[in-house]
């Protein structure tokens, strides 16, 4: 093992998360379609905008980040402008409290089947040059107490705020924000555009650390990696392969966020190349193109291999910039403090922190106390209630599309198999007819033999029989005899 190999045994594994936004507009809860990884957290972008029509899409992307079992990272983008200037300058006088409000309502909504904390930055650029916020930097700071210290009346110490810092790197962070220090995370932009000196990942990241080496203010940092591949994906690859490498020897480096900036022409997958496998098409009619190359990126040992248990340290104490030294007691992971001792966390429920035992959600499970994390129940089994010790089992013949069902209705026929309502069992189509990937009913045989063995369904278009890759995997019930296990695409090679 070499330097920096031994270097980032010391320092721990770097966690990793992913930000998901609105790729297609008619479809906005469409998040870029990184499911088959098991990241950390979800950075989930919500503009400011004094609109509570701008919170629909956080609803459904809230629930979506919970089913998958990760951590929220909210950017609640508060961008200035000329025309939003004057209304941050009522935002003191109350009047739009609503606005805050129904956004804490949205959080408290999902909190329950949340982890213990929601991560939060106020913005994304609020140091550079071209900001708004630089010509009333006190504006910003009102502005973000105000809105911190409303949410913190809804949500309590379950919101962690971060101090965002953007591109230019030249303004320190105490100088312009006077109690940087209440904050114990920054939130600091990075990206492979903009200026051709950023181009490559050492000489952003560099004026990055310069900028903290400089002031007096060391929060832990969590770094927000914006790509684009002007065309020639690897350049994005490069540029991620060495930020990892440098982050991941970094003691400083707390968490890295991946963030896919350039949409439809680089068809929002990381990796994205021609000669990828197409797996569908965009609003535009472009086709959408695998992200096979990301795996080798993310095998890198520096990167915590994630199996629902790696999840950033959580604070000991709450980041409140009004009282930032408020004093709070944890236990061990697994653990939560009960009068006055530490008690492991009864089945059914888990961890992260110590602070607090949290019920597994629908489609998880724990049957063992004392645990840091729930698992997502295996593909053929579902569980609809929460606090759930094991995972109940679909009816025989029957499987599921994905791990971590949570409803008897997520249990389907696989492959060329199609539920019979009489039986109630999975039978085969009538000789003559075959039953379309996704479909629910048998279809004619457009050629004489066209019936395919179990795990794999006939293919219109090629007339012949392919394995059915609709889900992760595709396999009949322990019950049913045997199973067919596909593993789709590079699940197998991920950091898993």
């Amino acid at each position: 093992m070499g330097l920096l190999g031994l270097v980032a045994v010391a320092l721990g594994a770097i966690p990793l998360g992913v930000r998901n936004g609105i790729f297609d507009e008619t479809h906005p809860a469409d998040f870029e379609d990184f499911i088959d990884f098991k990241f950390s957290f979800d950075a989930l972008v919500i503009p400011f905008l004094f609109s509570s029509s701008d919170y629909s899409y956080a609803d459904r992307a809230l629930e979506e980040i919970v089913a998958r079992g990760r951590t929220p990272l909210i950017i609640w983008d508060m961008m200035n402008s000329k025309e939003l200037n004057e209304k941050f300058t009522d935002l003191e006088c109350g009047h739009y409290d609503e606005y805050i409000d129904d956004l804490s309502r949205i959080l408290t909504k999902h909190i329950g089947t949340m982890s213990p904390h929601i991560y939060m930055a106020l913005g994304t650029d609020i140091n550079t040059y071209d900001s708004y916020w630089r010509k009333d930097p006190d504006l910003y700071l009102s502005s973000a107490d105000y809105v911190g210290q409303r949410l913190r009346l809804k949500l309590g110490p379950s919101i962690v705020f971060l101090l965002p810092v953007s591109r230019d790197y030249k303004l320190l962070p105490s100088a312009f924000i006077p109690n940087a220090t209440a904050y114990r995370y920054a939130l600091v932009t990075l990206a492979n555009y903009g200026e051709p000196e950023w181009e490559t990942a050492s000489s952003i990241y560099e004026a990055a650390m310069d900028m903290f080496e400089n002031d007096s203010y060391m929060p832990k940092l969590i770094l927000y990696c914006r790509t684009v591949s002007g065309g020639v994906p690897a350049n994005k690859m490069d540029w991620l392969s060495e930020m990892i490498e440098l982050a991941g020897n970094d003691s400083r480096i707390h968490a890295i966020v991946l963030d896919n900036v350039e949409g439809d022409k680089d068809t929002a997958f990381y990796g994205s190349a021609f000669g990828d496998t197409i797996v569908g098409e965009s609003s535009s009619g472009d086709p959408l193109y695998s992200y096979a190359e990301l795996p080798i990126v993310l095998s890198s040992p520096l990167l915590r291999s994630w199996d629902g248990e790696g999840l950033p340290d959580e604070p000991s104490q709450p980041d409140d910039p009004t009282n930032p030294s408020e004093p709070s007691d944890s236990c061990r992971p697994g653990e939560q403090l009960s009068n006055g001792t530490c008690q492991p966390c009864p089945p059914g429920s888990a961890s992260v922190d110590g602070l607090r035992c949290y019920s597994c959600p629908a489609g998880q499970h724990q049957p063992l106390s004392g645990r840091t994390s729930c698992t997502k129940c295996p593909i053929g089994t579902f569980q609809p209630s929460v606090g759930s010790l094991e995972c109940l089992t679909c009816p025989e013949t029957f499987t599921t599309g994905a791990s971590g069902a949570t409803s008897r209705r997520d249990c389907i026929c696989p492959g060329n198999l199609l539920s019979d309502p009489i039986t109630g069992r999975c039978e085969r189509c009538p000789e003559g007819f075959y039953r379309p990937v996704n479909d629910d009913e048998c279809r004619q045989c457009p050629v004489p033999l066209c019936q395919c063995p179990d795990g794999q369904s006939f293919s219109a278009g090629t007339g012949t029989c392919i394995a059915d890759t609709s889900s992760d995997a595709s396999r009949l019930s322990t019950s049913f005899g045997s199973i067919a296990i596909f593993v789709a695409g590079f699940v197998a090679a991920l950091i898993l």
